[in-house]
């Protein structure tokens, strides 16, 4: 009587082993067709970007553009509450080619839950750099969305 007991039990893993297989090959297969279907249907479902006028959701007063700084600025100016997130922004300093030579947070000097325009200020050192730079002001994009992405950049000279 044991034995036959046993062997039911065996039997009976056996089959919930085939059912398991079956269903994780199965859903591995839907995987795989969701993604090829995503890979050749990308192309359609690229959503056009919105042209946000960064004009009017920031301005810098200094430094103006062209500007001649020494090694260490303060930036000032204002943008718009949806420029920022939770009251900051990111900032950097590139050289004339793009190479990102510091990275700053910004933080608004008021109330960012506003749609007016709040002001912001800071400080920057760059010890180790002479020459021509860009400073490029972010609007804050927390997920990352391309449609949110929005910049504005000031060309200077850093001696």
């Amino acid at each position: 009587m044991k034995a036959f007991v046993l062997v039911i039990i065996l039997i009976a893993l056996g089959g919930m082993l085939v059912i398991w297989y079956d269903g994780h090959r199965q859903v591995e297969e839907w995987y795989d067709n969701v993604a090829r279907w995503n890979t050749q249907h990308a192309k359609e479902r690229v959503v056009p970007r919105p042209s946000i006028d960064v004009s009017k959701m920031i301005s810098v007063a200094y430094p103006q553009v062209g500007a001649i700084v020494g090694h260490t600025f303060t930036i000032e100016g204002q943008a718009r509450g949806a420029w920022y997130a939770e009251g900051i922004f990111p900032l950097e300093i590139q050289n004339e080619s793009g190479v990102v030579l510091q990275t700053l947070v910004v933080h608004a000097l008021g109330d960012s839950h506003q749609p007016a325009f709040i002001p912001f200020s800071v400080d920057v050192a760059t010890p180790y750099f002479a020459g021509p730079a860009q400073i490029v002001l972010k609007k804050a994009n927390l997920r990352g969305e391309p449609e949110n992405d929005a910049s504005i950049t000031i060309p200077i000279k850093i001696q």
